[in-house]
């Protein structure tokens, strides 16, 4: 299972947390963390803490 705690800057726009706060993630890679870049297309960026690894996802909208 996958965990992301995220920045202020993105928790607005993801929506309130399904997770607890004593529920951790499952993966080989350990915990990851999350904030939002406001570029064109919005980006967000998806960092390991283990690894340091980045990853950058493309942000879709939701249209209401």
């Amino acid at each position: 299972m996958l965990i992301v705690p995220a920045t202020k800057k993105l928790l607005p726009l993801a929506g309130p947390s399904i997770a607890g706060d004593d529920d951790w993630g499952t993966t080989l890679l350990g915990p990851w963390y999350a904030t939002v870049l406001f570029w064109r297309p919005r980006i967000v960026l998806l960092v390991n803490e283990m690894t340091l690894l980045p990853v950058l996802l493309h942000w879709h909208l939701r249209s209401p």
